[in-house]
């Protein structure tokens, strides 16, 4: 399975002070944050969520894929989104992210729920800032969803976000 390796490769790229492109405009050397490895690799990694036969054994059993995706892939999608270490490349995987808050399968929508929510808290108060505008409506469109799981998540979101902001979400 590569995604632990990438995971590893996601943590190496990660600076001592995440928030200091942000802040300053000063970009570090990030491989990840070059534009044809990120072009090449962000939509590819993303794509990850909707590999619902891997992370299940049983492609019915849905609590199956949200358990090994939250043990396997969300860790690597939250560490390779937190070195990615600017707004213009959050802001373009976030756009990418909420394209999985559309897919038909419940447990899809819900992992990429949860991997917003890790990442907004790591984050914090600096990527709210940059990205979180424009993330927001669809955030609080999924706490309509038919499926109960995926609203209970959404509104862990808004609630982390909330609290991050200190504005009623």
């Amino acid at each position: 399975d590569a995604l632990p390796i990438f995971l590893l490769m996601s943590e190496a790229q990660i600076p001592e002070d995440p928030t200091l492109a942000a802040r300053t405009g000063v970009q570090p050397d990030i491989f990840f944050a070059k534009v044809d490895v990120f072009n090449t690799f962000m939509p590819l990694i993303l794509s990850q969520l909707a590999n619902t036969q891997v992370f299940s054994h049983d492609s019915s059993d849905t609590s199956g894929y949200f358990r090994r995706a939250q043990s396997i892939l969300v860790p690597a999608l939250r560490k390779y989104f937190y070195a990615l270490n600017g707004p213009k490349l959050w802001s373009l995987t976030q756009k990418e992210l909420i394209k999985y808050l559309r897919h038909p399968k419940a447990s899809v929508r819900r992992a990429a729920l949860l991997v917003m929510q890790l990442c907004y808290r790591d984050g914090g108060d600096v990527l709210c800032s940059f990205i979180m505008a424009e993330g927001l409506p669809a955030i609080v469109e999924m706490t309509e969803d038919p499926d109960k799981e995926v609203v209970e998540q959404a509104r862990l979101l808004c609630n982390e976000l909330s609290t991050i902001t200190g504005q009623d979400v």
